[in-house]
């Protein structure tokens, strides 16, 4: 990664042990910063695509709530029928 290319380039020209331990530390502490935010991002990026679909769903039920009240009766049998077969 750039992280580990960039603190690679800083070890070569140090050449004191105790600067190269400390960049050593904060290079991993670093990189697992990266992937924690990279974990928030896929968990935020999970909720947004859930509030967009949720919305969709909303609007599309207040624009026409016959056909999603029917929608809705005909996954709940189908389900119903689904689970009761497998079980």
């Amino acid at each position: 990664s750039r992280v580990e290319s960039a603190f690679d380039k800083y070890l070569k020209f140090e050449e004191n042990k105790e600067i190269k331990d400390n960049a050593d530390s904060i290079k991993s502490s670093i990189i697992g910063l990266i992937d924690k935010a990279k974990k928030r991002m896929k968990t935020v990026k999970y909720l947004a695509s859930a509030m967009f679909y949720g919305g969709l769903i909303y609007v599309g039920y207040k624009q026409f709530p016959a056909f999603f009240e029917k929608s809705a009766v005909n996954l709940f049998y189908f389900l119903c029928h689904t689970i009761s077969k497998h079980c």
